[in-house]
């Protein structure tokens, strides 16, 4: 896991802090682009599935199908 941009230095974990990852480097340098410097969003370039977090939300599609892609692989590792 390697973090492209971290919370700011003090800030409470007591409000809404966002985690974004992506295992394609393009995508994180699109959210770096337009998140840089946005002290509540965390940019990391890895799995999904090793960040430690309160919630995942997955990018699944109406129908709520978690068959595929990564919706399978978040399915699989909390089975």
């Amino acid at each position: 896991m390697k973090i492209i941009q971290s919370f700011a230095p003090g800030l409470s974990k007591s409000g809404l802090c966002l985690t974004l990852c992506d295992i394609n480097a393009d995508m994180t340098a699109a959210w770096l682009d337009k998140f840089s410097g946005v002290d509540a969003v965390e940019i990391n370039l890895g799995d999904l599935l090793e960040i430690g977090a309160d919630a995942v939300v997955s990018p699944a599609n109406s129908f709520g199908d978690m068959s595929g892609g990564v919706d399978k692989r978040i399915d699989d590792y909390f089975k």
